[in-house]
């Protein structure tokens, strides 16, 4: 957890430890959709692209909740839980939209979910996808 965060709760999600890591991303889900739309040939890509992508996001999320700029929360916020839910991950998609939309209000205090749970759901996604993905 950042020292000083607005956005502890005691009202937390279950911390994902405490889960299935499987229930970190509907892999099958987002298998199906993409197969709907005739994009399966994208899936290995995009999953790829999000696990490269995740140090990336979290570092911004981490200097914007630092910083306190509300809405450099809300962007570095909606920025990783658009591929989030893309993905099936929606214990984090969640979490980052609940940050996002106290970053649009500017009562960053609100959001309700620290720094830490989401690096952790971030790492239980991770953990998912490179098992599944055999790597």
């Amino acid at each position: 957890m950042i020292e000083g965060s607005p956005f502890a709760s005691p009202h937390s999600p279950e911390p994902p430890d405490r889960r299935s890591v499987s229930d970190a991303v509907d892999l099958a889900e987002f298998r199906s959709t993409m197969r709907e739309a005739d994009a399966e040939d994208s899936i290995d890509e995009i999953l790829d692209l999000f696990i490269a992508n995740v140090p990336e996001c979290l570092a911004a999320l981490s200097a914007a909740m630092e910083s306190g700029d509300a809405r450099a929360i809300e962007q570095a916020a909606h920025a990783f839980k658009s591929p989030a839910g893309t993905i099936g991950a929606p214990g984090l998609e969640r979490m980052l939209l609940a940050i996002e939309l106290a970053g649009r209000s500017g009562t960053v205090e609100s959001a309700g979910v620290t720094f830490e749970e989401v690096r952790l759901e971030a790492e239980s996604v991770l953990q998912y996808l490179r098992s599944e993905r055999g790597g």
